[in-house]
């Protein structure tokens, strides 16, 4: 029996379902293989692993741990999912990890670790400089475990949606006027905001336009989503670094709701199923087309599930995951 530790941020968050104890459960499965999530670090706690698997690791704590494995002579696979060491300033977690002593953990981790999983290939590109043991693993969807989720996605709803968290607010105000303007000129649609109330937009709205949905657990967020019926989830995204590195998986969730995505023409958003944006003048524009029905969104977010199915299946993103975990215990 191969264990694998784990050492995370929190068992149950997002970042968790996409990269953590979601696609390790669901690799290990059938598979000859149990996963840990460890409290305590430690020669006796980590001479029952074949691997410590560490997401998002940053800080000096993290360091104690990772050393405490080398020193039990454990394999030691990191994984991130955002370019921790250039966050944007207004990013509210940006004091924290500008100061020297974390980008210098997270260099030292990045440099001594065994393997490191990364969700896109620009974040890839910026730790090869450090470590060659760069595997891009892209978030996948388990697509098996919502057997609500149709293949012909239904009649759709007049309602553009956002999700996300105040770490987007630079990112939303960006877009600000666009998606103002958007509201204004279709006064029929509804636009429905997750996570955040996103006060500078919606003070701006009519009332009875806008509806505001306070964070949810990840399997009912889910159901919500698909209850909705959206036809677009906008993505406003600031052109930065840190931006450039995050993953799709707002498309990955809006295809699942058959809502297609308006997103920034970026490699990473380059699928089916995405409305693609250059500047704030393309778009507003993606709200027009989406809103005089000049693109048929029912079938464009059917055509992409199937693409997704194919491609963003979270048990084919796991073949490549099972492969990242057998080489590095060999």
């Amino acid at each position: 029996m191969k264990v694998i530790g784990t050492a995370l941020p929190s068992t149950t968050d997002a970042i968790s379902y996409y990269r953590g104890l979601g696609p390790l459960m669901t690799m290990a499965k059938n598979q000859n293989i149990m996963v840990h999530n460890l409290t305590a670090f430690n020669w006796a706690s980590l001479r029952q692993l074949s691997c410590l698997f560490m997401q998002r690791p940053y800080s000096n704590n993290h360091v104690d741990i990772f050393n405490e494995c080398k020193y039990n002579n454990i394999p030691v696979w990191l994984d991130y999912d955002d370019l921790l060491m250039d966050m944007p300033t207004a990013n509210p977690n940006w004091i924290a990890y500008q100061k020297s002593s974390i980008k210098q953990n997270i260099e030292m981790l990045v440099r001594n670790a065994d393997v490191i999983t990364v969700s896109t290939p620009y974040l890839g590109q910026q730790l090869l400089k450090w470590n060659e043991n760069v595997v891009v693993l892209p978030n996948g969807i388990d697509v098996d475990a919502f057997p609500y989720r149709t293949a012909d996605c239904g009649e759709r709803a007049k309602t553009f949606y956002w999700r996300g968290s105040h770490t987007h607010h630079k990112d939303v105000w960006t877009y600000a006027d666009q998606i103002i303007s958007a509201a204004e000129e279709h006064a029929d649609w509804k636009f429905h905001f997750m996570a955040d109330n996103l006060w500078f937009l919606t003070d701006r709205m009519k009332h009875e336009q806008t509806f505001i949905v306070d964070a949810l657990p990840i399997e009912k967020y889910f159901a919500h989503l698909w209850r909705v019926k959206p036809s677009a989830c906008f993505v406003p995204l600031h052109d930065h670094p840190f931006n450039r590195s995050k993953s799709n998986i707002a498309y990955l969730e809006a295809i699942f709701s058959g809502a297609m995505a308006i997103a920034p023409d970026w490699e990473e958003w380059r699928h089916p199923g995405c409305l693609l944006y250059n500047d704030n003048k393309s778009f507003r524009e993606a709200f027009d087309v989406i809103a005089r029905g000049q693109v048929d969104v029912r079938k464009m977010t059917n055509d992409a599930w199937v693409y997704i199915c194919d491609n963003f299946a979270l048990n084919k993103i796991n073949v490549k995951r099972r492969q990242v975990f057998e080489r590095l215990i060999m």
